[in-house]
């Protein structure tokens, strides 16, 4: 940028200097590939979930009860900060952000049935069994939105998906143990 002056135009900065030179390494220009990593992530977590329902000792009841409100506290928390943020278009990935049907709200109705797992309850296999079809079930069809719409919202469905579906899994090998 050039500065009019009284002896023709002059530069805004007459000299550039490094005080300090950088000691980390450069930004890369393409960002890591962690989908891989996500999928693994949710296809093992899933995977213990439906393994959780499949035992019959009170130790794996109480940890698919306990698992799913904590899957439904988590999830449902960045649900409802993915849905704030949506509301307040703050930034510009936050407009008409799919993520929010990715990871819904309703996750929050995974907490009551995994807690009446967790105490042996007879009616929380059933109850959660319902509850995680019906937030699987919305979470898929945030990922199909999203992928339709043009979002890249498959890092979290990755993640999310093979979880809630290793939940309803698990769900189900204990209501059946019921029957």
């Amino acid at each position: 940028m050039r500065l009019p002056g009284p002896n023709g135009p002059r530069p805004l900065v007459s000299e550039e200097t490094t005080l300090v030179p950088p000691t980390r390494a450069a930004t890369p220009e393409v960002p890591p590939t962690r989908a891989p990593w996500h999928a693994l992530a949710g296809c093992l977590l899933g995977a213990l979930f439906a393994f959780f329902g499949r035992q019959p000792a009170r130790w794996a009841r109480v940890a698919l009860g306990l698992g799913s409100a904590l899957v439904g506290l988590v999830a449902g928390w960045l649900g409802l900060w993915v849905l704030l943020l949506l509301g307040t278009k703050v930034h510009v990935a936050t407009h008409d952000n799919f993520n929010v049907v990715v990871c819904p709200v309703l996750a929050f109705w995974l907490v009551v049935p995994g807690i009446a797992v967790a105490l042996g309850r007879a009616s929380g296999p059933r109850r959660l069994t319902r509850a995680t079809a019906l937030v699987a079930a919305t979470s898929a069809v945030g990922f199909a939105a999203a992928t339709l719409g043009g979002q890249q919202s498959y890092r979290v469905a990755l993640l999310v998906l093979p979880l809630f579906s290793g939940l309803y899994w698990g769900a189900r090998e204990a209501l059946r143990r019921l029957r």
